[in-house]
């Protein structure tokens, strides 16, 4: 279990408001921190690992540059803006396909919901923020971020059949939009799949959503 410290309560938002002094479970904050983007379980991890944010941050550069990353720099655990701190799409990718090797860590990133406990037993329901685990005809797992220096930020793996399509989307200020483009780009390079795809973008614009749902879903 990991104690949660005043800087880790008091850190911006999102996050799932956990109290100084209350301690929970490493898996529970890893789920909060993977479905609800919560930046006090980020730090919260960090400092149980190492002591401190700033510590943590140094495990993070070694592990970065254990994955090949030569082009990123981390100075916190949960992303928040720092001059010092930066990475590209294909580092990015480097860490997402790493990552997505655990089977813990899948499951909290094709999970919709989830729910935590408080030491004293009151749930935090956690909700996914992304959207396209909610009725979008191919799986994609990813995580969110957002910020306004760097807009909105999207990593994922989206799988069909059998074939993998790992996405990084840096900077946009049209995510769904453009997480879409990138996954219908994909799916063309896969054998009888660009007829597919382009039959999923018609139906999405003429039909009422209840009825591409359906269509989806046979």
């Amino acid at each position: 279990r990991v104690s949660v410290s005043s800087k880790a309560a008091l850190v911006q938002p999102s996050k799932i408001h956990v109290r100084c002094g209350e301690s929970y479970t490493v898996r529970d904050l890893v789920r909060a921190l993977l479905i609800s983007s919560a930046n006090d379980a980020a730090i919260c991890l960090a400092e149980g690992v190492s002591g401190s944010e700033w510590q943590f941050a140094r495990l993070m550069n070694v592990k970065a540059r254990a994955l090949g990353c030569r082009r990123s720099n981390f100075t916190n655990a949960s992303g928040l803006p720092d001059a010092n701190q930066y990475t590209t799409a294909t580092d990015m990718y480097r860490i997402l396909k790493a990552a997505y090797k655990y089977p813990f860590i899948r499951e909290c990133l094709s999970s919709r919901y989830a729910t935590i406990h408080r030491p004293s037993g009151k749930e935090i329901r956690l909700r996914n923020h992304n959207r396209l685990l909610f009725g979008y005809p191919i799986k994609v797992h990813g995580k969110t971020g957002f910020t306004r220096a760097a807009r909105h930020c999207f990593v994922a793996v989206g799988q069909l059949g059998n074939r993998k399509i790992y996405m990084v989307l840096l900077k946009s200020n049209g995510k769904w939009d453009d997480i879409r483009k990138l996954i219908n780009y994909g799916v063309s390079f896969m054998p009888n799949a660009q007829r597919t795809s382009s039959k999923i973008a018609t139906n999405r614009k003429i039909l009422p959503r209840a009825k591409v749902i359906k269509l989806q879903r046979a």
